[in-house]
């Protein structure tokens, strides 16, 4: 709140061989601004252009931007002092980027995967069969050990296996699967007479294809899994949100452990965790009355610390790098664009 002081008598007191010395200063102090709390930093800013994702590439931020169509986008290259280092316009509509387990960025559009070089802004064509089959899959490595995940957005549940093959861990929605499944059965006979007839003809799945004719995996009804891995030290730790434990297994796939958890339970709860990998730390993401809290995890994900609260409302892209939470935001009914911001954890 701005306000125009009028000082009549600043009293200084000034202590010189223990005796009070009083001086007394006329005269109008320039206005200045009093807040609670400390106010974001704004780290990649535009009056030209508004961002609409970004990522980290070492001490640079990637950043997709777009003036007038958010589908025609600019790639942009920034450093830490909000300098333009490189721009490329996109040709195609971008989708999103993408980390792989080795910090490697790729850009995803609708139509093409292209791998980021580090040094320049050069977009590298991706095979999409090897990348989707090879990369995409990779969960999480522990030293030279790689976990893939075999989860899809159709399916009801889904395994992590190791570099071997061989399953570590099985992740499934009960409900959820018990719906899938039951698609079939109530169908008509005709509708099962041609499913069966097809699946003999390609080698699917009968359930399979009878929940994609339903609609089931399209409805209300449907909802994508979620339960991620994390890794540690020489572990891998899996946050089960359907049996409310996380497990965890050393590299070479033992079972080190099992902890009871309950902070996906919790009111807001966004089925998301978030990791800063220069930290470690965990945050499970909420968002209450258009408020994202971020709660600290401990080692065994359990939640006792109370929650970290971004100061603004409706914030998007959030993430953790680097003991800071990372957002894009613009202000409701305001000509500002969207800019990337960053708050202190203080943790």
């Amino acid at each position: 709140m701005n306000r125009q002081f009028l000082v009549s008598a600043l009293v200084l007191f000034l202590f010189s061989n223990a005796k009070a010395q009083i001086k007394t200063i006329q005269g109008e102090l320039p206005s200045f601004e009093v807040v609670s709390t400390i106010k974001p930093d704004t780290v990649v800013s535009s009056e030209n252009w508004m961002i609409r994702d970004f990522e980290f590439q070492g001490d640079d931020i990637l950043v997709l931007t777009w003036d007038k169509n958010p589908d025609k986008c600019v790639l942009r290259k920034i450093d830490k002092d909000n300098t333009e280092l490189a721009a490329l316009i996109l040709q195609e509509k971008p989708y999103s980027f993408f980390r792989d387990v080795f910090d490697h960025i790729y850009l995803i559009t609708f139509e093409h995967v292209y791998f980021i070089g580090a040094d320049s802004l050069d977009l590298v064509p991706m095979n999409e069969d090897f990348f989707f089959g090879r990369i995409y899959p990779i969960a999480e490595r522990c030293d030279s050990t790689l976990f893939y995940s075999t989860q899809t957005r159709k399916k009801p549940d889904f395994i992590y296996i190791n570099s071997t093959l061989d399953t570590l861990h099985e992740i499934r929605d009960k409900h959820l699967y018990d719906l899938y499944y039951s698609e079939y059965t109530f169908l008509p006979f005709q509708t099962k007479t041609e499913i069966k007839r097809r699946c003999y003809r390609t080698g699917e799945n009968k359930y399979e294809v009878a929940a994609e004719l339903t609609g089931f995996t399209n409805s209300l009804w449907w909802r994508e899994l979620y339960s991620p891995m994390f890794s540690r030290n020489d572990s891998v730790f899996i946050a089960d949100h359907y049996k409310d434990s996380l497990y965890v297994y050393g590299k070479n796939g033992d079972r080190l452990g099992t902890f009871p958890i309950e902070f996906h339970h919790r009111k807001g709860y966004e089925k998301e965790i978030l990791k800063d990998d220069d930290t470690g730390l965990l945050f499970a993401r909420y968002l209450i009355n258009g408020k994202t809290q971020l709660l600290p995890l401990g080692n065994h994900a359990e939640s006792d610390a109370e929650p970290l609260t971004l100061q603004f409302r409706y914030v998007d892209k959030v993430k953790v790098h680097k003991g800071k939470v990372w957002y894009l935001y613009r202000p409701f009914e305001s000509r500002q664009n969207s800019f990337l911001y960053a708050e202190a954890i203080k943790y």
